[in-house]
């Protein structure tokens, strides 16, 4: 359906140029003429999409990934933030659905094929650091019970210490399956960035959503 319409034109010694443009319901329809004299030499035709036309596409076929991108860059180029956003928002999903990949990987590699996980500690320990800097504490309170002890199996949730930085106490979480070999940092010490907190030895997969975790 066309709502409106608009022409213009330009001359040169190789022939002369037409620009017509229709709006219609789903976009910009524009087509070039190029003519010499009574002569057509070239019709180039071209479709532009509106915004209304995203939305309308999208709510017919919702999680199309393809035209979420597209309407993205279409946002972006006009110096919307929300096309940024939703990029970063497509881009932190395949982040999550690479991560998947990659747990599915290392379960093959350790429980199908029976890696070594002593091996890896060794040469890859898990360390849990600060980040930022701040002061440690390994309880909730002065004299309450540690949120970890040294042989307690974590999930990746656990809370095994606090950092405060400022004013403000940070929950810090275990991040892997995995059994706490060493505490580290003493309660209620200063610690700077990247400066070791705990030591983690891995919990195989195949165990790691089995085991009770503290």
């Amino acid at each position: 359906m066309r709502h409106s319409s608009c022409m213009n034109g330009s001359s040169s010694e190789n022939g002369r140029l037409t620009k017509r443009c229709s709006r219609v319901a789903d976009g910009l329809r524009t087509h070039w003429k190029i003519s010499r004299g009574n002569r057509l030499i070239l019709v180039v035709s071209c479709f532009s999409m509106n915004e209304e036309s995203y939305i309308e596409r999208l709510r017919m076929s919702p999680g199309n990934v393809e035209l979420l991108r597209e309407y993205a860059h279409w946002l972006a180029a006009r110096n919307d933030t929300r096309g940024e956003y939703l990029e970063t928002e497509l881009a932190f999903r395949d982040a999550e659905a690479q991560i998947e990949e990659l747990r599915r990987k290392m379960y093959e590699l350790t429980v199908l094929r029976g890696l070594d996980m002593n091996w890896l500690d060794v040469v890859h320990p898990l360390l849990l650091t600060a980040i930022p800097g701040g002061t440690f504490y390994a309880a909730s309170a002065p004299g309450a019970k540690p949120f970890v002890q040294i042989g307690d199996a974590c999930k990746p949730d656990t809370v095994v210490g606090i950092l405060e930085i400022g004013t403000i106490p940070n929950q810090i979480a275990a991040q892997y399956h995995g059994y706490v070999a060493e505490i580290i940092a003493k309660d209620g010490q200063a610690v700077k960035y990247g400066e070791p907190l705990l030591r983690l030895v891995r919990l195989p997969p195949s165990t790691a959503s089995t085991r009770k975790c503290s």
